[in-house]
């Protein structure tokens, strides 16, 4: 038996054998049975994984997966190199291993020194470059593992310095706004810039501004306020594609793209929002519920609402109305909407309209009797564990035994 032969015997194809081939050199039998045999020791995986891991980085059957004798060459082994990304990222073997799985070329890494193509010197340029601590690069690490296969030299056309400059070149903002953006989205390093598929950054900013009938200047400062954008389903029609989203708005609010191309640029985070669905948090759903106190151009005018849970906010609305606030400064104050004080304050303005409050701090039947709530509605208005609905009455009476109160001063400073 030769070397081909045994990868055959192990279960690999004869394609796949002379690719195995073009990309390693040939090895004694013996070695190459041993090796097989303990990545599946190691690595605690089937025949299956392992082929799949050795078709995606050939080199693997060149390393020494277990040292027979722990002083030779036992820095350079995957069980010493699984030990170290275990010390240096503060991971779990499972962790490691799992990484290792989506990405074997992490075996070929240099775990040891601290040359420029080192692990640590990933590690630190990482830091370096982002200004991630070291508990940030775990998380990026974790999340992205491939991050680390990409160059950090500056000299390298796709290393992630070239990349953050090809983001300030083609979004025209500082390298400094880059670095927060891929703070907030480290996803982003992991993108394809300036190619012609239909995924790449650059056509999904062209995609944008078909679609949204505004210029690439635009799609980019909005892109720069909410790099999620850059993550979306652009060029299909699938029914979570942007596509469908803005057809949805459309059809749903009666506008035309360049009225929704506005409401986007006030909201960009409304092409984040699930429109396909009938869940509760869905615009769909709260689009039904909102219908009951806000008009259409209410939410044309005001877009950041539907990002507002919806049953909470018809509560906050409709304490405020009956406080006498006019409506145009409750809708448009985004503050007033949210605030946790109007759900549970006893609002200070409502004793000029005689109104009394002092259920607002024990919502059950108050809330029933006033507004119209069914228990259903309270129990989404206020989620309690293990609740029984038919005594939600008591819970709640139970739950929110407090006084949270708000005063006329304060209610005013919210509504600057």
């Amino acid at each position: 038996m030769n070397f081909k032969e045994a990868l055959i015997d192990y279960g690999f194809s004869q394609e796949d054998v002379d690719y195995i081939c073009t990309k390693t050199n040939t090895r004694g039998v013996e070695r190459v049975q041993k090796t097989l045999r303990d990545y599946e020791i190691e690595l605690g995986i089937s025949k299956s994984e392992l082929k799949k891991m050795v078709l995606a980085a050939p080199g693997l059957l060149g390393f020494v997966v277990i040292p027979e004798n722990q002083d030779i060459a036992s820095d350079t082994s995957v069980r010493t190199k699984i030990a170290d990304y275990m010390q240096l990222l503060n991971l779990s073997k499972f962790e490691v291993i799992n990484i290792i799985k989506k990405f074997p070329q992490y075996l070929g890494f240099d775990t040891k020194s601290n040359a420029p193509t080192s692990l640590k010197s990933k590690i630190t340029n990482l830091q370096c470059l982002l200004g991630f601590n070291n508990e940030e690069v775990v998380r990026f690490v974790k999340k992205y593992p491939q991050i680390l296969a990409q160059s950090i030299d500056p000299t390298s056309n796709s290393s992630l310095n070239s990349k953050i400059e090809a983001y300030a070149k083609l979004l025209n903002v500082p390298i400094s706004s880059v670095v927060a953006m891929v703070r907030k989205l480290p996803q982003m390093l992991t993108l394809d810039i300036n190619s012609t598929s239909k995924t790449a950054v650059k056509t999904k900013i062209e995609d944008y501004a078909k679609l949204l009938e505004i210029s690439k200047f635009k799609v980019t400062a909005l892109i720069a306020k909410t790099p999620e954008m850059l993550t979306y389903d652009v060029s299909s029609n699938a029914e979570t594609s942007i596509k469908s989203k803005l057809e949805f708005y459309k059809r749903s609010l009666g506008v035309d793209s360049s009225v929704l191309g506005q409401m986007v640029a006030k909201c960009p985070v409304l092409l984040g929002l699930d429109t396909s669905s009938n869940s509760k948090t869905s615009v769909r759903s709260k689009l039904e519920v909102f219908g009951d106190f806000l008009t259409t151009e209410d939410i044309i005018n005001n877009p950041i609402i539907l990002t507002f849970p919806a049953m909470r906010t018809k509560l906050r609305f409709m304490i405020l109305a009956n406080c006498g606030i006019d409506r145009d400064k409750i809708v448009s104050n985004q503050n007033l909407m949210t605030s946790e004080q109007v759900m549970w304050g006893k609002v200070g303005l409502c004793k000029a309209k005689e109104i009394d409050f002092k259920y607002v701090t024990y919502p059950g039947k108050f809330f029933m009797d006033r507004y119209g709530f069914a228990l259903s509605d309270l129990a989404e208005l206020f989620p309690l564990q293990n609740a029984d609905i038919s005594n939600i009455e008591a819970e709640y009476n139970s739950r929110f035994n407090k006084k949270l109160n708000i005063t006329q001063a304060e209610i005013e400073e919210i509504l600057k």
